[in-house]
């Protein structure tokens, strides 16, 4: 199998899961106040970022002399693991009671959080079905022409990006990853 075939989608997946990951909180709870709420985010995309990091440990065993057959089933466990890693940090993000503050900005980012999720796992079925490195360059291929995928990512950066403001016009110190 081509390196570039993998590192393509693989790149693709990433670039747009490591913002969608950085934004999780893993419970509710009750009304936080605005810190606590950059608080529990910021924790949150400390485990979203190590989940990301396993997750590369996959993609960085795949060995380009092995069989196309073992390739492609790490490189399916390596999407299968981005997968779970958006859907349990945008879970845990909904669970949030934001403050009023943030609340549009959290309900823009929650929205196209859930949208990113079930592209990702459109992604995971897609590869599950590839047989080949040609396969998986025609699923590059198609993310990377995807105006979905552009859509969404570009609302979940502009409500990162509010969150982010929102934060620095309250003197609160945080940094979400946004367009990273």
């Amino acid at each position: 199998m081509k390196p570039f075939a993998l590192s393509l989608v693989a790149t693709l997946l990433v670039a747009l899961g490591v913002t969608a990951a950085g934004c999780g909180d893993g419970g509710g709870g009750g009304e936080l106040s605005l810190e606590e709420y950059f608080q529990k985010v910021e924790a949150v995309q400390n485990e979203a970022d190590q989940a990301e990091q396993d997750a590369q440990v996959l993609l960085d065993e795949i060995d380009p002399a092995a069989p196309v057959d073992e390739q492609l089933a790490t490189f399916r466990e390596f999407i299968d693991a981005e997968e779970a890693a958006l859907r349990d940090a945008i879970a845990g993000l909904a669970e949030l009671e934001a403050p009023a503050e943030v609340e549009d900005a959290h309900s823009q980012l929650v929205a196209a959080g859930a949208d990113f999720v079930e592209l990702v796992g459109g992604v995971a079925d897609l590869a599950a079905d590839a047989e080949s490195a040609e396969d998986l360059e025609q699923l590059g291929a198609e993310i990377s022409e995807s105006t979905e995928a552009t859509e969404i990512f570009d609302r979940f950066e502009q409500a990162c990006l509010e969150l982010e403001g929102i934060a620095a016009d309250n003197g609160i110190e945080v940094d979400l990853n946004c367009g990273e």
